[in-house]
């Protein structure tokens, strides 16, 4: 909280202003990976607790921030073309993966299940029978469309996910305290990203490169307005 407050003292000191294309920009770089907005958004609300109000808040947030130390860093346009040349594989298309998995303790369960599998059982008939165990952070069931470097994945899943066809159903899988089965339900290619979004990403990327690290900017504009946590020696004391 005192963060946010300095930050848009700050940005009002300097006449920095957040717009909503910057929010957008933000916002949909984020949910790159994600079938839809919406998705994203859900995914947040259930792996974090954030809501779309909080994650623009947050965003809006992280830009003014990003803006103050950035003010007056100047990126060429060549440094844009050489950055890209040199990392073609941060902006290729890539692909989304739309993946059930079922997750248990033991790898003889795993194993039995992709045997249930193999002999015909439906792998939604698996998950239903399993949706109601929850295992650890995990839970058996679909995990819809996920980008085939998810962050909010297990990494384990991801890498034998991104070697496997439509169709494919592999297993056991190592994870934290178990193991998971998976099933690829489909596969797509992602939309090909704008080429002026990349740009200002890696205009944005380069800017923070040679300013300094956030977590400084933070304390250096806590310490120049003054902000601080009080501890409870320091708060007023109640009048009887």
């Amino acid at each position: 909280m005192l963060n946010r407050k300095v930050v848009q003292a700050e940005t009002k000191r300097l006449g920095i202003k957040v717009t909503q294309e910057d929010l957008q920009q933000v916002l949909e770089q984020d949910s790159q990976g994600y079938a839809s907005s919406q998705a994203y958004f859900e995914e947040m609300q259930q792996q974090l607790g954030l809501g779309p109000v909080d994650l623009r808040n947050e965003a809006e947030y992280r830009i003014g921030l990003e803006k103050i130390a950035t003010q007056g860093i100047q990126i060429q346009e060549a440094e844009i073309d050489e950055y890209w040349k040199q990392h073609p594989e941060q902006f290729a298309t890539g692909k989304q993966i739309k993946l059930a998995a079922l997750y248990v303790s033991k790898a003889e369960e795993a194993e039995a299940l992709l045997e249930r599998v193999k002999q015909g059982e439906r792998f939604d008939a698996l998950v239903q029978e399993l949706s109601g165990q929850p295992f650890g952070k995990n839970t058996s069931g679909q995990l819809g469309w996920v980008d085939e470097y998810d962050p909010f994945q297990p990494e384990t899943i991801m890498k034998a996910a991104r070697e496997l066809s439509s169709g494919d159903v592999a297993g056991p899988i190592s994870v934290d305290d178990g193991y998971a089965v998976i099933y690829v339900q489909d596969i797509r290619l992602k939309a090909s990203p704008d080429k002026q979004q990349i740009r200002q990403q890696i205009r944005r990327s380069l800017a923070l490169a040679q300013a300094a690290p956030l977590e400084e900017i933070e304390k250096s504009l806590r310490d120049k307005y003054g902000a601080r946590i009080l501890s409870d020696k320091d708060r007023p004391s109640a009048s009887l």
